[in-house]
């Protein structure tokens, strides 16, 4: 029987060079495949003057950025508000862009059967981001209405507790829509929750009229997070300042989610995140 031929032998350099190519790859691998699938639930404690003493305490879910259908799967999106909703925040807010409105289509993805699940014993409360008013922003409220999501466009709704209340405002977005103050809020000492997907909207607010904390989104941390570099993009005139978290502006503090959704589906120290907010008085 005529012998085998024997197992090609594999050079030393060779192994080094594919191990080399592996090490490279792995970084973008794991920001296509990883973080931007690693959701993290931050918790934010914000102490605001004044605050009624029936709202210590008091628990704001915040989730934000979805660009559904863009790099989203409705199962992702679904398993974002069950993480939130498993927190049982009094109150869930929604600030913006729930669609990716950059396409050449107007139409509207329906997003019923995903915020179908949202709820909260305040209610669930929404405002628009620049993308809904690029793809179609009446037909972008319509359907998020349609879903029980009632969206506040310059305008206001009320938390009553125990014969106490805050307000809960919202402005139209800084980009491509029509923001209003005065609409939404007044000079009172009524303690004021403003939602504005923007969070650029809180340098150049008029102080005559109250908001004691600001949530926003927008900027998804930045997304690709370098160590001794910073983020390599955030959709802000004012750098990083407003890149995620807690942030003080000139006038009041702005918490800003990371968002749930990944436009170029690329994350690197910068998880997508839901967050909740507790107000404490100071």
């Amino acid at each position: 029987m005529p012998d085998e031929p024997a197992a090609p032998r594999i050079s030393r350099r060779a192994v080094l060079r594919t191990a080399a190519l592996s090490a490279l790859a792995l970084p973008p691998a794991w920001t296509f495949f990883g973080e931007s699938r690693l959701l993290e639930v931050v918790q934010q404690e914000v102490r605001i003057r004044d605050l009624p003493s029936g709202f210590d305490g008091y628990r704001i879910g915040q989730i934000s950025d979805f660009h559904y259908p863009r790099n989203m799967p409705p199962e992702f999106a679904r398993f974002a508000i069950g993480l939130l909703m498993a927190e049982k925040p009094d109150l869930i807010v929604m600030t913006g862009d729930f669609f990716d409105g950059h396409t050449q289509s107007t139409v509207v993805p329906d997003l019923r059967d995903i915020t179908a699940g949202l709820s909260a014993s305040d209610g669930v409360f929404g405002c628009l981001g620049n993308h809904e008013i690029a793809l179609n922003k009446r037909g972008a409220t319509r359907e998020l209405e349609m879903g029980g999501l009632p969206i506040l466009i310059n305008d206001y709704t009320r938390i009553n507790r125990r014969g106490e209340s805050i307000r809960i405002a919202s402005v139209d977005d800084i980009m491509y829509g029509e923001p209003i103050p005065s609409r939404a809020l007044t000079s009172t000492r009524e303690t004021t929750v403003l939602l504005c997907h923007n969070p650029d909207y809180a340098e150049n607010h008029d102080p005559s009229l109250r908001v004691d904390l600001m949530l926003s989104g927008h900027t998804h941390g930045g997304e690709v997070v370098l160590p001794f570099v910073g983020a390599t993009f955030v959709p802000s005139r004012y750098g990083e300042k407003y890149r995620a978290g807690l942030v003080f502006g000139p006038r009041f503090p702005v918490f800003v989610s990371k968002g749930v959704g990944s436009p170029r589906h690329m994350r690197w120290g910068a998880r997508p995140d839901v967050a909740v907010i507790t107000l404490r008085a100071d």
